[in-house]
């Protein structure tokens, strides 16, 4: 290789490095821990539980690149689709909120020893997910269960009755679509979007 063929290659290279530092993302926000309700098996028996077992930061490039979710966990925790899943209901979400979120890279880190399955915390992804994008808290007490619908309201869940019932001081926000299989209300709350969830944890 040539003298002059040399430089070149390094001009390209620092170019190179020069548009992906102008490009870089701004630095990690804070954590934004997000309480979730869960059924978890004791001795085969199902119990309800509220852990603090989401951490989200949030990160946006200045480019427009597609959304990016970043899963950090311990080894079977979550299955192989479970990343993909979470993309598409922040992708749905976060419009519906009216949120652009391209360029946005979501960090999720799951805490506990127990294995994440189903949808029913992408809800309450997505309103961390907004907390952390406004640098805001969660209010406190409260916890969100719920698919994300593609129409922004929030779906169906499985063992509702179980996390109520296993909620302690916290009040569960839930699906509307369900208030007719909530045994008792007490430490809950019905809630039909989105946008009225985010209205109530981040008042």
């Amino acid at each position: 290789m040539t003298a002059l063929r040399i430089c070149k290659t390094l001009l390209m290279v620092v170019v190179a490095i020069l548009a992906a530092g102008l490009a870089h993302a701004e630095p990690l926000g804070p954590v934004v821990v997000v309480p979730i309700v869960g059924v978890f098996y004791y001795d085969n028996v199902p119990q309800g539980e509220v852990l603090p077992a989401i951490f989200i930061q949030v990160e946006r490039h200045q480019s427009q690149e597609p959304l990016r979710v970043i899963l950090n966990h311990r080894p079977g925790m979550v299955d192989s689709t479970y990343q993909d899943r979470l993309e598409a209901a922040l992708q749905n979400g976060l419009k519906m909120l009216n949120y652009n979120a391209q360029g946005l890279t979501v960090h999720i880190g799951f805490s506990g020893m127990f294995r994440f399955s189903g949808e029913s915390l992408s809800g309450a992804i997505v309103i961390g997910t907004v907390a952390a994008l406004e640098d805001r808290i969660l209010a406190p007490n409260l916890v969100l269960t719920g698919t994300v619908e593609p129409d922004g309201s929030l779906g169906p869940i499985a063992d509702l009755d179980v996390k109520i019932a296993g909620s302690g001081s916290y009040t569960v926000l839930y699906p509307s679509s369900q208030i007719a299989l909530v045994s008792h209300h007490h430490g809950s709350q019905p809630v039909r979007t989105l946008q009225e969830a985010r209205l109530l944890m981040l008042p």
